[in-house]
């Protein structure tokens, strides 16, 4: 929603409350709306936005990378704090009763619709925003109520969190080539063979730190940047294997040939949370128990608004490895996987890099898929440990439940679920 988010949710508010209350309750959806106190009109139901604050729960966890080359600076998250009121036109002794009913409905209706959904908020949002009753005494209500000319009216407060602002500021990012250091007078040069970016599947930002240990084989460390990327040096042997390991991720080990021209390339590698990772309040999980070490597919059935931007043709295009994809949050998909589906028919593939306006495929398509009829589905690709235990975040969700469908490596038929959306849902497999 960029920008405009505080007038946007506003919107969003009104838009429940019309669903919800025309024409049982208002007879029409123009006698509610965004307004002072002060200056209500004619509205039966009037939303005012008497405050805005940062949200304290959410921390910006640094650069934001979009692509191989370029970075946002981090969003600013924010509580919106609401104040509403009934307005009824009835006769003197029906009125209070009246407004009474109103805001019951409303109370109800905020309730039933108190998660608004990544979705819902739309232009790639990262997380769900909720809409929560706050728990104020009357002192702090009449506190609010700044309007001297008029009198105090019965109010609900309520408050959607956190709604996210992001930056378009941005910067380019350097790949890293040479590496120098300077003890006392000496200067020392090395050859970066390799430069590593470890990502938050999850999330989809850049992981640095402490949180991940990135190694050559659990032997050769790399030169640790602070913007997330890990940079190896004098490489010598022509296949290496890339291990990540974290507390709070799964492990994952990564074999790459670097014989050959590759000084082009940034190794995107994409980690998964495990059971230990600091989940958000609002998140969905699936946790279970399989045979250890299978490889597991799971996706929900909406393709989050990733499409194909043109007809794909296999016999085209540096051998049909290349395809146009529009991706809905400009984020970095380098290393994700997905289905492309017609039909009835999925095929999947990896995106392993970037060439011009087009994604590079870890392989050629068995066949043409038109822009038309064709869904691109993202994927989430987990691998159960040693004793047969898996975890995956999926999303914030939508209040009530989520589809979702799994397909291991060894079977031919996929399972669907219906999950509690903001729960930890253990299935079987």
């Amino acid at each position: 929603m960029g920008y405009g988010i505080l007038s946007d949710i506003g919107n969003l508010l009104v838009g429940i409350l019309c669903r919800e209350l025309v024409p049982e309750v208002i007879l029409h959806g123009n006698n509610i709306g965004l307004c002072s106190p002060e200056e209500h009109g004619d509205l039966n139901l009037g939303i005012y936005l008497y405050d805005v604050s940062e949200n304290e729960d959410v921390l910006a966890a640094g650069m934001k990378s979009m692509g191989t080359t370029r970075q946002s600076y981090p969003s600013t998250y924010l509580d919106l704090h609401y104040m509403i009121t009934a307005y009824s036109g009835s006769d003197m002794k029906f009125r209070a009763a009246e407004e009474q009913r109103i805001l019951g409905k409303v109370i109800q209706a905020l309730r039933d619709n108190s998660v608004l959904s990544e979705e819902v908020l739309g232009d790639g949002a990262s997380m769900t925003a909720k809409i929560e009753l706050q728990r104020m005494d009357r002192y702090e209500k009449l506190r609010m109520w700044n309007f001297p000319n008029v009198p105090y009216k019965l109010s609900l407060f309520y408050r959607v969190r956190p709604v996210e602002i992001p930056s378009l500021k941005t910067r380019q990012v350097a790949r890293v080539r040479d590496v120098t250091f300077q003890a006392g007078e000496d200067r020392i040069a090395f050859r970066a063979s390799m430069v590593v970016l470890v990502i938050d599947d999850f999330t989809g930002r850049p992981v640095a730190g402490s949180n991940v240990r990135v190694s050559i084989s659990g032997k050769m460390s790399p030169v640790v940047k602070g913007d997330g990327y890990y940079v190896f040096v004098n490489v010598t042997e022509p296949s290496v294997t890339v291990l990540c390991e974290s507390r709070i991720y799964e492990r994952r080990a990564e074999q790459v040939e670097l014989a050959g021209e590759t000084e082009n390339e940034v190794l995107i590698i994409r980690l998964q949370p495990n059971a230990s990772y600091p989940m958000p309040a609002n998140a969905t999980c699936v946790s279970g128990k399989t045979q250890p070490g299978r490889r597991l597919l799971f996706w929900s059935g909406e393709g989050k608004g990733y499409r194909l931007l043109h007809d794909y043709r296999c016999q085209e295009r540096e051998g049909g490895n290349l395809i146009a994809v529009f991706n809905p949050d400009n984020k970095a998909v380098e290393g994700k996987s997905f289905f492309i589906c017609c039909k009835g028919e999925k095929e999947f593939f990896t995106i392993v890099g970037k060439s011009g306006q087009h994604y590079r495929m870890d392989r050629v398509l068995s066949r043409d898929y038109k822009k038309i009829g064709t869904a691109v589905i993202p994927v989430y690709e987990i691998f159960a440990d040693k004793e047969g235990n898996f975890f995956l975040p999926v999303a914030g969700g939508d209040g009530q439940k989520i589809e979702l469908a799994c397909l291991a490596e060894d079977e031919e038929e996929e399972k669907r679920f219906e999950l509690l959306a903001q729960k930890n849902n253990v299935v079987t497999l």
